[in-house]
């Protein structure tokens, strides 16, 4: 659901002046911050892959600021920590925590794109590509200086801003507006003065109150306050974030000349390596940003150059985890809704081809039951998932409608963790899934099914008689459109119902 006018938690009345950091550090806390869809899309399709390494995990979450600082203060807490070590690294935050935690995570987690729109949603998405570009170069110019754990500084550059991005969640539609503005006229240097304009606070100050009370990382902290520090390691994350935000402003602008030159100085690093470094991070960063339903104009303005061979020691493998992009219905097709004469139609089609003496298959049966839930049920796509010989598994074998081809193929565990998709094998033989299904059904929506379904509105059913079912026949609709309902859902269980009965008939 998209955001109302008034932003959650906050006081409209109030004016900047008393809006410090200890109202924001409440106000901020008493929101459940949400994660971006393709981090959960991207953990999906690790979790659906047998003996996936817990680096494959971390790089799925590292793109995400959300997602960075929620499980880092789970890794921090008593409950996953009780020597309470700190743990500073995202790939050791996931090995703490566990990846039964980082599912549990993504199940309770909101949208971003779905939680917020409008200016607020680009401004947000804006400010993620910024803070991953400038964790890259936090990471890297610590790993030219030989830092012993560089990976620390790539999670202190990702979370520098989340103050802000905190802010830009939590404030009202006109407050996100005003800075807009402002940060497009102002200089870089006057971006403090800006904020605390707007919002009545440095937006950093809300960082490293935040790093305390969430343990987010001594080195977050350290880079956030105002205080000078001479320590190499708070400069890098300075440095990588005064280098992006002056990037951002254009390549052949002063301010970036000029911040190249204080980095150099400051780290003693010439400005030909660290050309190559921004160039380098500026590019991942504009592929990042294309993952993301970020409007053209807000699309980092950087042009692609290829990074020269020598540097290539120097940055590392890119490990970046594939993007499950969800392609969207054109706004001019009709939306879709049940058709009771149409229904009849398609049953007596699946009637006469079980009754054919020169019927086919079971895969054909399947297809005009898929056909008839999207033409008769009026769903947008529909998925079937095989039960595999041993029953552990469900493969997913067709996808109609708008899915990601590279989603078939994809093994969803049956027994290993409860999901929608399995529930439904040895529980009730339907499930329709909707924002006000019980808690009991909810958890269901595991980042499995999640993949699939982001909007966590689906039916779901059985196809196959009891003891051994074949498989899992699963559809919705798509956003914007005609919400599913009861006559939707009746249509559905009447052709799974038929599509189990064939199957029955058809097996050798």
């Amino acid at each position: 659901m998209k955001e109302s006018g008034k932003a959650p938690g906050t006081g409209m009345g109030e004016g900047p002046a008393v809006r410090g950091v200890n109202y924001w550090a409440r106000v901020v806390g008493r929101e459940e911050l949400p994660v971006l869809r393709p981090t959960v899309m991207t953990i999906a399709r690790i979790f659906s892959q047998a003996g996936a390494p817990s680096s494959a995990m971390a790089d799925a979450v590292a793109r995400d600021p959300f997602m960075t600082a929620r499980l880092l203060r789970m890794a921090n807490s008593a409950y996953y920590n009780p020597g309470l070590k700190k743990v500073s690294a995202i790939p050791r935050a996931v090995v703490v925590v566990g990846f039964d935690a980082v599912r549990h995570l993504c199940v309770s987690a909101r949208f971003v794109e779905e939680t917020y729109g409008g200016e607020r949603l680009q401004e947000i998405l804006r400010r993620v590509v910024s803070s991953y570009q400038q964790a890259l170069l936090a990471q890297w110019l610590g790993e030219t200086l030989r830092d012993p754990a560089p990976e620390d500084l790539y999670a202190a550059g990702l979370l520098l801003d989340v103050g802000l991005l905190a802010l830009l969640c939590v404030v009202p539609p006109e407050t996100v507006s005003a800075f807009r503005e402002k940060s497009a006229l102002c200089a870089l240097h006057e971006m403090p003065s800006a904020e605390k304009e707007v919002f009545g606070i440095e937006s950093r100050r809300l960082t490293a109150r935040l790093a305390e009370e969430w343990t987010l990382g001594e080195t977050v902290k350290r880079a956030a306050q105002e205080r000078e520090d001479p320590d190499l390691r708070i400069q890098c994350v300075r440095m990588g974030a005064a280098l992006t935000a002056a990037s951002v402003r254009g390549r052949e602008t002063e301010e970036r000349a000029a911040a190249l030159e204080v980095a150099s100085e400051r780290l003693k690093i010439s400005e030909s390596v660290l050309l190559r470094l921004l160039e380098t991070a500026e590019k991942r960063a504009r592929d990042f940003s294309l993952e993301l339903p970020l409007a053209p104009e807000s699309l980092l303005e950087t042009k692609e150059r290829p990074a020269e061979s020598e540097f290539q020691s120097v940055k590392g493998e890119d490990t970046v985890a594939p993007h499950i992009s969800e392609p969207s219905a054109s706004k001019d097709e009709p939306s879709r809704s049940a058709d009771a004469a149409r229904q009849l139609e398609l049953l007596d089609d699946i009637c006469a081809y079980l009754l054919d003496e020169k019927r086919g298959h079971i895969h054909g049966l399947l297809e005009r039951s898929a056909l008839a839930l999207m033409d008769g049920a009026g769903l947008d796509q529909v998925i079937f998932l095989r039960l595999t010989p041993d029953g552990r598994f469900l493969e997913v074998k067709e996808l109609y409608g708008a899915f990601d081809g590279r989603l078939r193929g994809l093994l969803i565990p049956v027994s290993s963790y409860a999901n929608a998709f399995a529930h439904v094998l040895s529980g009730p033989p339907w499930l329709w899934v909707h924002e006000k299904s019980p808690p009991s059904v909810k958890v269901l929506v595991t980042p499995e099914v999640l993949q699939f379904f982001p909007s966590r509105e689906f039916f779901v059913g059985r196809v196959g008689l009891p003891p051994k079912a074949v498989g899992v026949l699963a559809g919705d609709r798509r956003s914007g459109g005609e919400p599913l309902d009861e006559e939707a859902f009746c249509a559905f269980r009447r052709l799974c119902a038929l599509a189990s009965l064939g199957t029955a008939l058809l097996r050798p």
